[in-house]
């Protein structure tokens, strides 16, 4: 409860296990939190031994039956890479190891960056409400084939996906940019200020297949970079999966650098969508 007022969360979806009443000691507590785009993110109390496992998933696969499937299709949860008890404890509840998420930062200096030029075909449109479409369009062309988390791959709409984005921080419509070529959506850079505007994150950037090795990532991350400047931020922040190879090359050769690592874990709300998913992968 502490927690949920520190991080100004509500709390009418905390669950938890007493010994033979409530009265009795408490076990184990869970916290489902709705989030933007019909996600939660679900927060557990510590594992302190092996023995405290099958009640903590107990509880934890009971909070995340009661979810109303109709506002949430997907529950997540993100942990230090050391505790793998708590890991443990998802996994018999349930949810599935997405991908260990590598945390990175680059501090902003005044070091001059070139304004960012593209070939004379390729346009950049900000966010607009009647742009929604072009976004969508951007970010599903970016999944064929992506190393960003695949494990998400029809998990949830795309639009749920843009309003999960969307909602990461504070968001600004000219920090949000689609790249095209007339009606052909080429890729996406959406970037947020987090941390009371202190840093940009770097929300989501992707492309389509026939796009890459380019040096069009490149590019744009050179232009995110830029646009921090311009906010007099103090940091570039972002997470990457640590099996996208690629995209961990190219923001090392930028500069950036480790901070943290992290597990992130998710379960379908509505299994259906998840037998769905499977069958169309097969």
């Amino acid at each position: 409860m502490g927690f949920g007022a520190q991080q100004s969360l509500a709390i009418d979806q905390l669950w938890a296990a007493f010994e033979g009443s409530e009265k009795g000691a408490l076990l184990a507590s869970v916290l489902i939190v709705p989030c933007a785009g019909r996600t939660a993110i679900t927060f557990l109390s510590p594992v302190a031994a092996a023995q405290e496992a099958t009640v903590h998933a107990t509880l934890v696969r009971q909070a995340v039956a009661a979810i109303d499937v109709s506002k949430t299709r997907l529950a997540q949860a993100l942990l230090e890479s050391h505790h793998y008890a708590q890991a443990d404890v998802f996994v018999q509840a349930g949810f599935q190891r997405l991908a260990h998420l590598v945390y990175m930062q680059r501090p902003i200096t005044a070091q001059h960056i070139m304004p960012l030029e593209l070939e004379p075909e390729l346009e950049i449109s900000t966010w607009a409400p009647s742009r929604r479409k072009l976004f969508e369009d951007a970010i599903t062309a970016s999944y064929e084939q992506t190393m960003d988390c695949p494990g998400l791959l029809g998990l949830r709409d795309v639009g749920d996906v843009l309003d999960g984005h969307m909602a990461t921080g504070e968001f600004h419509p000219s920090l949000w940019m689609a790249l095209h070529r007339g009606n052909e959506p080429i890729g996406v850079l959406l970037l947020n200020l987090v941390m009371q505007r202190q840093n940009l994150e770097l929300v989501y950037l992707g492309l389509a297949k026939a796009w890459r090795g380019k040096h069009l990532g490149r590019k744009l991350m050179h232009h995110a970079v830029r646009l921090a400047q311009e906010h007099h931020v103090g940091h570039l922040v972002l997470a990457v999966d640590e099996l996208n190879v690629g995209a961990l090359k190219l923001y090392r050769s930028m500069g950036f650098a480790a901070t943290v690592r992290k597990l992130a874990l998710v379960k379908v709300t509505n299994e259906e969508t998840k037998r769905r998913r499977d069958g169309e992968t097969k």
